[in-house]
């Protein structure tokens, strides 16, 4: 009898110093929770902050080009500098970057970019042009705007064998109306086997506008 009442102290002693040891490391977990501060978390706006540069505006190429003003006819266009324009009094004005151009004010001279002003309605013009769908192949007809004013447009590819041989060259012809009897030409012409000026001719048109 006294060797099991002494298991059984042994165990009741053995009970006590782990429930001891359970308790006393809640105690110290406790206060080491409430005795330390916890490192703060990186603020979200920390990393979202970027710096956002605005997109460049669209170069405008034709910013440090020429301009021609008609005094005569008030309207105005620029050119690029290096071409070269010879004004034929007013009423034709012919430009290029080549000697097609030099100094060429007379009767059928031939031309890269043409403005000219016709005394005749832009119908009547165009029903007589040497350009039509007989005359071009890829004859097209179109309206357009041109500053602020609904003109007409046809272009085309030469195909007939004249006096001179053309064939293959590329022609826009623009009929901007001014009065009744009145109309503007502003032409492009490309001769077979040379360069292609058709962007620049574009980038002059987009510039013509009518003096006030």
């Amino acid at each position: 009898m006294k060797l099991v009442r002494t298991a059984q102290g042994f165990v009741q002693i053995v009970i006590i110093a782990v429930m001891a040891l359970v308790i006393g490391a809640a105690a110290i977990y406790g206060y080491q929770k409430l005795t330390t501060k916890p490192s703060p978390s990186p603020s979200p706006t920390d990393r979202s902050i970027r710096l956002i540069e605005p997109s460049p505006s669209p170069t405008d190429e034709t910013a440090n080009w020429k301009t021609y003003e008609s005094t005569n006819f008030k309207y105005t266009f620029k050119y690029p500098p290096n071409w070269i324009l010879t004004d034929c009094d007013g009423s034709i004005v012919m430009l290029g970057p080549d000697v097609y151009t030099r100094g060429m004010c007379q009767t059928g001279a031939i031309s890269l970019i043409q403005f000219s002003v016709e005394n005749s309605p832009a119908e009547t013009l165009i029903d007589n042009d040497f350009l039509s769908i007989e005359t071009a192949d890829n004859y097209t007809e179109n309206s357009i705007l041109i500053a602020g004013k609904k003109s007409i447009r046809h272009s085309g590819t030469w195909k007939v064998q004249g006096e001179l041989d053309l064939r293959g060259t590329n022609y826009i012809r623009n009929w901007i109306p001014l009065k009744a009897s009145q109309t503007i030409l502003i032409g492009y012409t490309q001769y077979k086997n040379t360069s292609d000026y058709t962007r620049e001719f574009d980038q002059i048109l987009s510039t013509f506008r009518f003096l006030e």
